[in-house]
């Protein structure tokens, strides 16, 4: 069992170890970080690009040209490809509806596609298109054409683009192509859009597009570029010569940046800060802070690049040239913490427990400015003549709020840092210039610092004699005894003012009047370089220019504060120091040489940790700080670059600031550090610096809350005392615009409005969602009548009915016959439907003419004369003129197409008048035949009018018949008398046949009277007529049962059916 759980215990201890091992190698790989703009790949295309963009939804690039739409991921392979089959070569994406936008250029139609460029609909433009873009705030599109704007919303549950007014014109706008437009990124209704042409803008309303003004010759040459700083409403104007304008809302000319020397293609928000990025023909990036005034980064192109699409608080973007797609990623390690204006030589950062940590900079200009570290606050100033009193060192005690400066000249100025700008209470001054103090220490002896050990701080108390030992129960230990916890006077807390001087010795000063309480030599007559004070361990440390380090022992409320512990040699001077618990960074520097390098030492056992020289830096180290509770050392170096150091001394993170600091301090415990660059301050967090195990660190870590304190006003007697280049050295210094998503503040009535029409829609929205609920349950049934009304017989027995409707009344479902041989069946409906004569077929004739195999071979001519026609006749009336002729054709040469049909068709068009004829509707013969076959006798076919005459003559009575349930008269069985009667009417027939022959043509047989009727019937036919009808009686007479016998009239008309019954045949 013992051998398993060492097993499990040792498997445990390996897989973190590999995980971990795993993660440094991880952070190794990136341990070089720069900031700025990074190159990251290119994606050529062989066709033209038109349009690139980010979208930040989905992580994607999406580029355009005249064949397809290409998506790639954000690390550049290639996702998909489409290729719409409208006729696009731009396109806008829709963030709000995650859609896109499609239109091609001098082209006057919107497509609106989905988010997997399915085609929801289609707009149209009043004319041609060259610009769209999309206004986020407001969630609509306004698109630019030729004179003309126009904005478009979208309707129909986001699948419709819409109109929201008639188009924008002006007279300024007439006649002019439209390509840049600039908006203001604002819901407020008083949103502008800016549009440029030639060397002027324009200015519209968004809102109701109506004309706000215009400005002219704002360039020497045409505006090339436009964009829109919301968060400082500044508009930027690039133009052809390649300078760059900043324009405030009032139209004052704030900024000009010139370093382009071509043309400018595009300008584009910076994702962080007030920057922003600007493309030229020049084949270079630039990068311009709109606080610094100046450029701050850039990227040299291989080719020409003629647009750029970013996004705020994103750090990938894209530019394009012609044929090329370039994507590009921003490390935006440091930014602009606090606009100082003149160069920072040092920054200092108090440790007392007891109070929030504050910052002194030590500026080239002669002021020291104290500031909070955490907002960038300056909360107060120190302003000094800058030629005749230049700042050697400073030290500042904030319990007491004294700032002590050493100067150049040997005095040292005691300041009151409780006002703005801060007083100057006394100043001390030294006879001999070997009493000038080098470097000045602020040592705060804490009593009640519960950082450090328990037993330690009753030490504490006991040499300031006013201990007050108090047991707490809540506190325990693990040996189950209290902590004793000591309280003591605060007034016994201790602040020394230590100073080294020129003369190599080290000093203890008299805070209140300035005068040398204690001193002891340290470092020769070389003087002293550097002094920093270990309070946890009651230690300071000093470094001289005789290149020797000396640890010291400091006691507090003795009057010999300094005693000597420890001291060791170096090999280069000792420039900078700093220290943590037990360890001692060191930084050197040999200019003979080219030595620049940081040295660990460990204070307990004099051990040096060294690294290898091919991190060290490569030019003059400026600054060196510590962060005790992480752990690290962080230098800063004239070869631009911030390097991280661990305990051990070994490198964890270079930094490239692609600028050069001067100054270097961590601020709080997690890490974040403030560097000096040019003018200002800037701030590197501890999440964009750290590695990922220090991190992860962190995570299990408690840090003291950070207090950002405000301004201290400023004192206006002061104020009225001071020059003017003094009070812009004042006002100047202030914390840097920040902003991580910019949202524009709206008016007391906007918002009023739009919380009106918030709770109009959400009423609206909550009508529509009772009324559903109240549906669903109607529905379920879950609603009941409160006041029902009173039953009755009827009531039940209807709902008895219904009740018994459920069960007896339902639907009889008729299932399919499965056939046994679907073979067979197939292909017995195939044979049928190969003989069946399709529609198409019916119809082959298409047009107006029918086929021209039906075509009269008789020439016109020839027709003309059969009909009579004496052409010779037209002639000489035409020469007399006496009458007007009327021909057969249009007189400007034209025939009518009916009197060509009927010249050349003639059949055709006589058929077609018989068809055109209107007879009442009568059954076919298959009806006929299949009414025939459910009744079991067949029914008489149709008959023709001349059938019909001879069928009224041997028709019989009128007598009671029963009706068909088809619509026709029921017989029964055929008797002989039937018989003989379908014989009598064969014969009939025939002779209606014969006679309808002899009838001239045009002659309705109808027109003849029942008498001719008779008439035409021959002497034999009568006797054979008779001899059948005495036949036919006789048999009757033989005892056969008579049935009556019915005609079938389907479809007859009135006069018809009356006709039969005029003339009966009594058999």
């Amino acid at each position: 069992m013992c051998l398993r759980i060492r097993y499990l215990w040792n498997r445990l201890r390996e897989t973190i170890l590999d995980t971990a091992n795993a993660s440094l190698e991880n952070d190794v790989k990136q341990r070089h970080v720069s900031h700025g703009v990074h190159f990251q790949r290119q994606i050529m295309h062989r066709n033209a690009i038109t349009t690139a963009f980010h979208n930040t939804t989905t992580d994607e690039y999406i580029s355009v040209d005249e064949e397809a739409i290409r998506i790639f991921h954000s690390s550049g392979m290639r996702k998909n490809i489409f290729m719409p089959s409208e006729d696009i070569n731009r396109l806008c994406y829709i963030k709000h509806i995650n859609s896109y936008v499609g239109w091609k250029y001098k082209q006057p139609t919107l497509y609106l596609y989905g988010s997997d460029f399915e085609l929801y609909s289609q707009a149209d433009a009043p004319s041609e298109l060259y610009q769209v873009i999309y206004n986020e705030p407001k969630e609509e599109l306004i698109v630019c054409g030729n004179g003309y704007l126009l904005c478009y919303v979208f309707r129909f549950g986001n699948r419709h683009l819409i109109a929201r007014h008639t188009r924008m014109e002006h007279e300024i706008l007439e006649g002019r192509e439209l390509h840049l437009l600039a908006l203001e990124d604002t819901p407020s209704r008083t949103q502008k859009c800016y549009v440029a042409f030639d060397a002027c803008l324009a200015v519209f309303s968004v809102s109701d597009m109506q004309f706000v003004c215009w400005r002219k010759n704002l360039h020497q040459r045409d505006i090339t570029a436009l964009l829109f700083f919301n968060p400082l409403k500044y508009l930027i104007s690039a133009a052809y010569d390649g300078s760059i304008k900043v324009w405030s809302s009032d139209w004052k000319l704030q900024f000009v940046f010139v370093g382009h020397t071509k043309s400018v293609t595009g300008l584009a928000n910076y994702p962080w800060g007030p920057q922003f990025l600007s493309l030229s023909a020049d084949q270079t990036m630039r990068v311009w802070n709109l606080e610094v005034l100046d450029q701050v980064d850039k990227q040299e192109l291989d080719d020409n690049a003629v647009g750029i699409f970013t996004s705020l608080g994103n750090t990938n973007f894209c530019t394009h040239s012609d044929h090329v797609l370039h994507l590009w990623t921003v490390d935006d390690l440091h930014r602009v913490h606090t606009i100082v204006g003149y160069q920072v030589s040092s920054v200092k950062c108090t440790v007392h427990p007891n109070f929030p940590t504050r910052a002194v900079v030590t500026c080239k200009d002669s002021t020291v400015r104290i500031l909070c570290p955490f907002n960038g606050e300056v909360m107060t100033t120190l302003l000094l003549d800058p030629q005749t009193e230049v700042i050697v060192d400073v030290a500042y005690s904030i319990a007491d709020e004294i700032l002590f400066v050493a100067l150049e000249g040997g005095n040292v100025l005691k300041c009151s840092t409780s006002t703005n700008p801060a007083t100057i209470l006394t100043r001390w001054s030294f006879p001999e210039l070997k009493l000038y103090c080098n470097y000045l220490l602020i040592y705060e002896y804490v009593i009640g610092n519960q950082s450090t050990n328990p037993w330690k701080n009753i030490a504490r108390a006991f040499a300031a004699k006013h201990l007050e030992v108090v047991m707490d129960d809540d506190e325990e230990v693990e040996s189950g005894r209290s902590t004793p916890q000591p309280t003591v006077n605060k007034n016994q807390d201790r602040t020394l003012l230590l100073g080294g001087r020129k003369d190599g010795y080290l000093c203890v000063l008299n805070m209140k009047t300035g005068e040398t309480e204690f001193e002891i030599e340290g470092h020769g007559s070389k003087g002293v370089l550097s002094m920093i004070a270990n309070s946890p361990d009651d230690q300071v440390v000093s470094a001289g220019r005789d290149n020797v380090i000396k640890v010291w022992r400091l006691f507090p409320y003795a009057a010999e504060s300094l005693s000597p512990m420890m001291s060791f040699y170096c090999s280069q001077t000792p420039l900078h120091m700093c220290i943590m618990t037990g360890k001692l960074g060191v930084a050197f520097h040999e200019h003979a040489s080219a030595t620049y390098s940081v040295v660990v030492y460990n204070i307990g056992n004099r051990a040096r940790k060294d690294h290898s020289p091919e991190v060290d830096h490569t030019d003059t180290i400026t600054a060196l700080t510590a962060c005790q509770r992480m752990k690290l050392f962080a230098s800063a170096s004239l070869d631009g670059t911030v390097r991280v150091w661990s305990d051990t001394n070994q490198l964890v993170r270079q930094l490239k600031l692609n600028a050069i600091p001067h100054s270097l301090e961590f601020v709080d415990s997690k890490g974040t550090l403030i560097v000096g660059v040019g003018k200002n301050l800037h701030k590197i967090d501890s999440v964009d610096m750290l590695p990922r195990v220090y991190k992860f660190k962190q995570v299990t870590m408690r840090f003291k809350p950070i207090t950002a304190e405000n301004k201290i006003p400023f004192d206006t007697k002061a104020l009225s005392t001071l020059s003017k280049k003094d009070l812009k050295r004042l006002q100047t210094s202030r914390p840097a615009y920040r902003f991580e998503r910019y949202s524009d503040e709206l008016t007391e009535q906007e918002r009023e409005l739009l919380t009106s029409e918030e709770k109009a829609k959400t009423d609206a929205y909550e009508a529509l969602i009772n009324r559903e609920e109240d549906v669903i349950k109607l529905k379920n049934g879950e609603i009941r009548v409160k006041n029902l009304p009173p039953r009755n017989r009827y009531t039940k027995n209807e709902a008895f009915l219904k009740y018994l409707s459920i069960f007896y009344d339902r639907p009889q479902v008729e299932l399919y016959r499965e056939d046994e041989f679907p073979v067979d069946s197939a292909k017995a409906a195939i044979k049928k439907n190969d003989d069946v004569e399709t529609e198409y077929q019916k119809y082959e004739d298409q047009g107006f003419f029918p086929s021209a195999e039906k075509a009269g071979t008789v020439p016109v001519c020839d027709l003309l004369k059969s009909t009579g026609y004496n052409i010779e006749e037209d002639k000489n009336l035409l020469e007399t003129g006496n009458e007007r002729l009327v021909y057969p054709s249009d007189p400007r040469g034209f025939l009518p197409n009916s009197v060509l049909v009927r010249l050349l068709f003639p059949e055709d068009a006589k058929t077609s008048a018989v068809e055109d004829t209107w007879r009442p509707p009568r059954l076919t013969d298959e009806q006929l035949a299949e009414i025939g076959q459910t009744r079991g006798t067949e029914l008489h076919p149709r008959l023709t009018p001349l059938d019909e005459v001879g069928f009224g003559l041997l028709s019989r009575p009128k007598r009671k018949r029963r009706q068909h349930k088809y619509g026709g008269l029921y017989t029964g069985p055929k008797s002989v008398a039937d018989l003989a009667e379908e014989k009598a009417l064969a014969a009939f027939q025939q002779q209606g046949t014969e006679r309808e022959a002899s009838i001239p043509p045009g002659m309705d047989p109808r027109e003849n009277t029942d008498a001719d009727r008779v008439m035409i019937m021959s002497d034999d036919e009568e006797t054979s007529n008779a001899q059948l009808l005495k036949s036919m009686k006789s048999s009757l007479k033989k005892g056969k049962k008579k049935k009556a016998r019915a005609k079938v009239s389907f479809g007859m008309e009135e006069e018809e059916e009356e006709l039969c019954l005029r003339h009966p045949l009594n058999l």
